[in-house]
């Protein structure tokens, strides 16, 4: 009988971006390579098939960069993303980047997803997260205000080509002071709103 492999108790940083190995489930073959390794702070998994389930059932608890820019579940390409806000609420006070570019999102979960998240007033206590990447996702201006609220360290945020904000705010951002005058500009976008609903 073969020996059950330890793992790679010592493993820091795994990047898997863009390998394509046909036949191979992506979900198991990660789960194996990552089985032992609490010690890992760095995940790419870039254009893999790894569903978001499969990373939330990883017990990788100091993990501080998550890549996951177009990955999607094999089994169903038509299948939209679910599950983001466990993925979210797993990792809310260790991770320091986060690229979820490209990843076709349900679009009610992605937008809810950062609506039960714990709000701080106190810096040392307010998750770590400096850099978010939605480029090309559903996020809409609701669910990215209480996004920018729950992150108060947040220093770069890319929103390009996201259908579903308003026009004028769908690019890059580098620094705190951008980030800052967005939130401002989102919360004069939905008194608007707002206004006119009760106007009509």
């Amino acid at each position: 009988m073969q020996k059950e492999s330890a793992g790679f108790l010592k493993l820091q940083q795994l990047s898997l971006a863009g390998i394509n190995l046909p036949g191979l489930i992506h979900d198991e073959f990660l789960t194996r390579l990552v089985k032992c390794s609490p010690q890992l702070t760095m995940l790419d998994i870039r254009s893999m098939h790894v569903s978001v389930e499969t990373l939330c059932d990883l017990d990788l608890p100091h993990l501080k960069y998550l890549y996951m820019s177009q990955s999607y579940t094999p089994s169903n390409l038509l299948r939209k993303v679910t599950c983001i806000q466990d993925l979210i609420k797993k990792w809310f006070y260790s991770l320091i980047e986060l690229d979820l570019s490209y990843v076709v999102f349900d679009e009610k979960e992605l937008n809810s997803a950062f609506d039960e998240l714990p709000e701080s007033n106190d810096e040392k206590e307010a998750p770590p997260l400096t850099y978010i990447n939605l480029s090309q996702t559903v996020i809409h201006n609701r669910g990215l205000r209480q996004l920018l609220k729950k992150y108060p360290h947040l220093q770069k945020l890319d929103i390009s080509s996201c259908r579903n904000l308003t026009r004028g705010m769908k690019h890059a951002y580098q620094d705190r002071d951008e980030i800052v005058g967005l939130l401002k500009t989102l919360a004069t976008s939905d008194l608007i709103c707002s206004t006119h609903n009760n106007i009509q």
